[in-house]
């Protein structure tokens, strides 16, 4: 396991209930499969600011990241390499990529606005639990459609009842 101190995760309030948990992890260290078990229930977005220029290997490191830690992840890399990416769990994978910049030596800004309710329906998405034996691919959830939760994905709702 890589050498990492100390990991800070930011409580962003959203409303009086439940807020929303950030986390960064800088280039490289966002290969460690490790963070990624550490995080994936005690956060709800990854930033992966980057100096990359192996940009294939960070576009499916965001994609797999998604689906492995079952939230929002966003790969921020230097504008000479291009390779910049937001991913969200939802089911309709035209959905799931919410920005993907490609190009070189150039500057590129990207703004993500999430409606109030979908971040509500996204802090609150259901987890493994939730699942019935019908082989459903998607959970809807409030008219919001997520992927599957990964195998061992809690919901915030059973890590508090210790499910």
């Amino acid at each position: 396991m890589g050498f990492r101190p100390c990991q800070w995760i930011l409580e962003y309030p959203v409303w009086q209930e439940r807020s929303m948990h950030l986390t960064a992890a800088v280039c490289y260290d966002a290969t460690d499969v490790g963070l990624a078990c550490d995080l994936r229930i005690k956060t709800d977005a990854l930033l992966v600011p980057a100096l990359n220029r192996n940009v294939a290997l960070f576009d499916n490191l965001a994609e797999t990241l998604n689906y492995h830690m079952y939230q929002m992840l966003v790969v921020a890399n230097n504008g000479v390499y291009g390779g910049s990416s937001a991913y969200w769990p939802s089911s309709d994978r035209h959905h799931r990529r919410i920005f993907h910049l490609h190009g070189g030596r150039q500057t590129s800004v990207a703004f993500v606005q999430i409606e109030y309710e979908r971040l509500r329906d996204f802090l609150n998405r259901p987890g493994e639990e939730s699942l019935g034996r019908s082989g459903e691919k998607s959970i809807e959830r409030l008219g919001e459609k997520f992927q599957l939760p990964p195998a061992g994905w809690k919901s915030e709702r059973s890590r508090k009842d210790g499910r």
